[in-house]
């Protein structure tokens, strides 16, 4: 069989075509009136994830807004099919955010707890913990009842 070229060439999964798909997509079905009455207010995140355990899990976000408010998102399993080492995704939100964590309810398998904020929170280390209990600056109610 006569195999060149062409026998496997597939020209919708160039890197060129999976790039431009979206944006011609996007350029033909809004008008500009459209895409600035739809698009120009809202706040665009790109959050770049790793998989530093090698188990693939869903992604479960809590995103804290200006406004004091919260919303769970959960991203499913599905988005480590292509890398299972690292992706990335837009999310797009009405409102500013100024807080995101991953995995609050801590259901997943995270190995790390300690990069699961944005702002990233100074958590104290086993040591530290250990260090100041020996000291006695950790005390819980009952040994502060203590006489």
């Amino acid at each position: 069989a006569l195999r060149d070229f062409y026998t496997g060439f597939e020209p919708w999964k160039t890197e060129d075509s999976l790039v431009q798909l979206p944006l011609k997509l996007y350029e033909e079905t809004y008008s500009e009136k459209e895409k600035k009455e739809l698009f120009s207010d809202k706040n665009y995140y790109e959050l770049h994830f790793s998989n530093k355990g090698g188990l693939v899990m869903p992604v479960i976000l809590e995103w804290t807004f200006e406004d004091g408010s919260t919303e769970a998102e959960r991203v499913p399993v599905q988005v480590w099919r292509h890398n299972e080492k690292q992706f990335s995704k837009v999310f797009v939100k009405d409102k500013v955010v100024t807080a995101v964590r991953l995995d609050p309810y801590r259901e997943t398998a995270d190995i790390d707890e300690s990069n699961n904020n944005w702002p990233v929170r100074q958590v104290p280390s086993r040591f530290q913990v250990f260090k100041a209990h020996k000291e006695g600056k950790m005390t819980n109610p009952m040994q502060k009842a203590r006489p």
